[in-house]
């Protein structure tokens, strides 16, 4: 039996991380492998009580101290070997063979499969501070340590080869995750969501958090140049740690090019939200200048929805059946996309879609615990 080691917060403002181990549990309680026992950590234990069974035990996590506690002998190993040594025999008195996804500063005595989502800290590195990219640097390099490093994508597998040459040694580990789990909700009808909401005209939904990154900009622009009747309705976060201004700057480009009433922003709405916004719209919007793998894509996927989506190369990879590219810094390009799809809306065909979605889930989710279980078998052989 193999015993796989997982540290997890399901709080935070992340939302796309917690959707991720969310649906990763889901899965793993529907398909688990004989082979593999998952334990999980986590300072907040009750947050992961719904996933409890046979393959999955849950354990409270013992967080290092702060500096200043007097705790000596463990505060001045924490000092000189860069981790927590009484966290490292804690996981080996429950047994762990290999831990998955995090890891524990630069330890050995546990084999590690880090997971890196994407590396945007060195494509747009202008975005982070300098020790925020060192940070991450870190944490990257010490899968040397280990030899492995689980990755979201091909895209970011270039990524890593093109940026840390020297760890040539490492191999990686590519887990695509679908987002399937959206039809886990069952979406409200569109009069029912109109009591809240204003969808009663068309739309195009765009589901991203506010990060600068994630390219609202473009669509804002692009919404001038196409039919008044054309809207966009957003949802997501609308705080982005590393540029607090661009929020306000943002919806104050809305107002000043007169598409507030085109142009709107909910704010974070509740998931089942999200999946009947998606559900009643001509189609998802998706302008975002990079990513790790996209789970607005792969969400878009599974409802079988038309996705409009900047031609960065995780995109293509992604490969949406019902997607229209367009050049993430053109605005032109995506008004005609926007335009061509508006025009192009057909009722029927979306009900047609809707009627298949059911039918890829259980093998989507199939595959990806498959693919999953695989590679920590994998892994934990060579280990």
């Amino acid at each position: 039996m193999l015993r796989v080691g997982m540290i997890l917060s399901l709080r935070g403002s992340w939302l796309g991380g917690i959707n991720y181990f969310q649906n990763l549990l889901s899965c793993y309680g529907r398909y688990p492998d004989p082979e593999v026992t998952l334990a999980l950590f986590s300072a907040h234990p009750e947050d992961l009580d719904q996933y409890r069974s046979d393959a999955t035990e849950v354990f409270p996590w013992p967080e290092m101290p702060p500096l200043h506690v007097s705790n000596v002998p463990r505060r001045l190993a924490r000092r000189l070997l860069r981790y927590d040594p009484a966290q490292v025999k804690y996981l080996r008195n429950r047994g762990i063979d290999l831990l998955s996804h995090n890891a524990i500063g630069g330890q050995t005595a546990i084999d590690t499969l880090y997971w890196q989502p994407d590396f945007q800290h060195k494509v747009l590195s202008d975005l982070f501070s300098n020790q925020d990219r060192i940070h991450r640097d870190n944490y990257v390099k010490r899968t040397r340590l280990w030899g492995h490093i689980l990755l979201s994508s091909q895209a970011a597998a270039d990524d890593f080869r093109n940026f840390f040459p020297e760890l040539r040694s490492v191999q990686t580990h590519i887990l695509h995750f679908p987002g399937v789990a959206i039809l886990d909700v069952a979406p409200m009808t569109r009069e029912q969501l109109a009591q809240h909401y204003p969808v009663t005209k068309p739309y195009f939904y765009l589901p991203n958090h506010f990060w600068k990154h994630k390219n609202h900009g473009v669509v804002v622009e692009a919404l001038r140049m196409t039919q008044r009747k054309i809207r966009v309705i957003c949802t997501g976060s609308t705080d982005d740690w590393r540029d607090s201004t661009y929020y306000p700057r943002l919806m104050e480009q809305v107002a000043v090019g007169g598409l507030s009433d085109r142009f709107i922003s909910l704010g974070p709405v509740p998931y089942p939200i999200v999946a009947s916004l998606m559900n009643h719209a001509i189609g998802v919007l998706q302008p975002s200048l990079f990513e790790g793998w996209s789970t607005t894509v792969e969400e878009a996927k599974a409802m079988q929805k038309l996705i409009i989506l900047s031609n960065i190369k995780v995109h293509r990879e992604q490969a949406p059946e019902r997607g229209a590219y367009f050049a993430p810094h053109s605005a032109e390009e995506l008004a005609d996309c926007i335009n061509h799809a508006y025009s192009a809306f057909n009722p029927s065909q979306e009900e047609t879609c809707a009627k298949q979605r059911l039918i890829r889930k259980g093998s989507a989710e199939r595959r990806w615990m498959e693919k999953y279980v695989g590679i920590l078998k994998s892994v934990a052989k060579r280990g």
